[in-house]
C-alpha cells in the first residue's frame, strides 16, 4: 500500500525537527500516541522502519534513467529477502503511481541535458508502509 504525506508551515515551525526526530536522525526524549493510544518512543524499530525521509533536494544519479534511480532505491529501501520479480513490480508500481511509466528510459539529469527528466517530478520514494 503506498501512502504519501505532507507536511506544511510557515518557516521557523519545526517541519525540519519533527522530521530529523520521526526518521531518527535527532534524538530527544520524545513519546508519542499510537493509533490504539499506547505510549511509544519514536525510536521503536517497528515505527522507524515505516518512516521515510526525502530530503528537500534531489538526490538522484543524473547518469541514470529514471527506472534504474528507482531500482536503485528499491535495492536500498527494501528488504533483502525481496526478489528480484517483487523488486521489479514495486518499482513498476511506483511508476505508475507517479505517472512516470513513459519517462522511464530518460536520464534524470537537468531538462537542459537531452530532454532528459527535471528533478522536481521526483516526489516519493520506494518505501511499502504497512501501518497496522
Amino acid at each position: 500500500m503506498w501512502a504519501r504525506s505532507t507536511l506544511l508551515g510557515p518557516s521557523g515551525c519545526g517541519k525540519t525537527t519533527l522530521i530529523l526526530l520521526l526518521s531518527g536522525r535527532m534524538s530527544a526524549a520524545v513519546s508519542v500516541f499510537n493509533s490504539v493510544g499506547e505510549t511509544v518512543a519514536l525510536t521503536e524499530t517497528r515505527y522507524r522502519r515505516k518512516l521515510g525521509f526525502v530530503p528537500q533536494d534531489d538526490v538522484l544519479h543524473s547518469d541514470l534513467t529514471v527506472r534504474e534511480n528507482l531500482e536503485y532505491s528499491a535495492h536500498l529501501k527494501l528488504p533483502r529477502s525481496t526478489s528480484h520479480t517483487e523488486r521489479h513490480m514495486v518499482v513498476d508500481e511506483a511508476l505508475c503511481t507517479l505517472g512516470m511509466s513513459d519517462m522511464q528510459d530518460r536520464l534524470t539529469g537537468s531538462v537542459e541535458e537531452n530532454g532528459a527528466v527535471p528533478g522536481w517530478c521526483w516526489g516519493a520514494a520506494i518505501h511499502r508502509q504497512e501501518w497496522g
